[in-house]
């Protein structure tokens, strides 16, 4: 197709099926459904008025994006948002059909639709798109790639990597996660200061998914990672960040190494289980506070401050359990590290009682309350 379909007039198609080899449009407007089953090549408006088929868009095969593409899923009569007569979908289930840009850099998407969209394959993971927005009343996902940001807005379906080149990520809806979590807005290192990751509700795991699931994020030196509601994750590894905030009530985070946090620092909570900072440990600029609700805080890492003036506590329920010894607590000039456990006496100390500070056991004192004596007391 040459030129616009269905809008010379400001009229439109009834429907549109097209199945060849390699099919390329340039902006299509239907009443109805728009079926493309080939190899199919887009740039332009995709507009759908009125759904009267199934799905509403869909390709059926690899594509590729020639320029901006905009695909809007609008009036639904006769459907219910969500119904899968008015969803929209790139690839064959099962089949390995990616959507790739074409080269230029130049390739943005945005779908907004009020029913499903689903992505079968990967999104520009070979030749990566300017730039994704996609809102939808359930988003399926798997591995998109991108030179600027990311949004998506719905109830979300996740599976492996979302990367950018310096420009932020944004799940705003409830994020399930189909198989282990990797966020990079560093574009794999090439943009240092990386950009914001943002999660705006909970995060767990799929529901038939029979194994806990991981997330590794990568923000950069300028980027902060914000989990705005519960987040639940077996294993949290974060690479890089300005700040990191995760610091909801019903978190469930069972572990967690943090390699890089500039000045904003850490902050988070478990809510049942305990929590263990692993062998890489937690290393930050800035103040860390990490708290579970339930269980025990596991030290198989150190924790360190670097930057003056900067507090770090951590806080138990159960037991303060030290594996590392006496390198496991560290802070900078003028910091002070404070441990908040259940029972003293079931705790494991690791030697720090014995590292040169002064009266290390306090009792009956919740945080925030007075310390009485060295800045290094707990």
């Amino acid at each position: 197709v040459a030129g616009p379909a269905g809008a010379a007039t400001g009229g439109s198609l009834g429907r549109l099926t097209v199945s060849a080899e390699r099919i390329g449009l340039g902006s299509v407007r239907t009443d109805g459904s728009q079926t493309y089953t080939g190899t199919t090549t887009l740039s332009g408006v995709y507009a759908i008025s009125d759904t009267v088929g199934s799905p509403a868009f869909a390709v059926n095969g690899p594509s590729i994006l020639a320029g901006d593409v905009v695909i809007s899923n609008g009036a639904l009569s006769g459907s219910s948002p969500g119904s899968s007569a008015a969803t929209v979908h790139f690839g064959r289930t099962g089949m390995a059909d990616t959507l790739e840009g074409s080269g230029r850099g130049l390739e943005s998407l945005t779908i907004a639709s009020t029913a499903a969209v689903a992505f079968h394959g990967a999104v520009g993971t070979s030749v990566a798109l300017e730039a994704v927005s996609v809102m939808g009343s359930t988003i399926v996902l798997r591995d998109v790639s991108s030179i600027g940001e990311q949004i998506y807005t719905g109830s979300i379906t996740v599976s492996s990597s979302y990367v950018t080149d310096g420009a932020r990520v944004t799940f705003d809806g409830p994020l399930a996660l189909a198989s282990d979590l990797v966020v990079d807005t560093t574009g794999g290192g090439s943009v240092a200061a990386g950009a914001d990751i943002t999660f705006e509700s909970a995060v767990s795991e799929r529901s038939d998914q029979p194994l806990p699931l991981d997330i590794t994020l990568t923000a950069g030196s300028g980027g902060t990672i914000d989990a705005r509601s519960a987040l639940s994750v077996d294993a949290l590894t974060i690479h890089t960040a300005r700040g990191v905030s995760m610091d909801d009530a019903g978190n469930r985070i069972a572990s967690v190494t943090a390699g890089s946090v500039g000045v904003g620092g850490v902050v988070l909570r478990d809510s049942a289980g305990g929590i263990t900072i692993r062998s890489a440990g937690v290393v930050s600029a800035g103040p860390v506070d990490v708290r579970t609700a339930a269980g025990d805080l596991v030290l198989d890492g150190s924790v360190t401050v670097t930057g003056a003036n900067n507090d770090l506590t951590l806080a138990t329920t159960g037991d303060f359990i030290n594996n590392i010894g006496t390198s496991a607590l560290g802070t900078g000039a003028n910091g002070r590290w404070l441990v908040y456990s259940t029972d003293p006496a079931s705790d494991v100390r690791g030697g720090l009682e014995g590292a040169g500070f002064v009266d290390f056991k306090q009792y009956d004192t919740a945080i925030g309350e007075a310390l009485h004596g060295g800045v290094d007391e707990a």
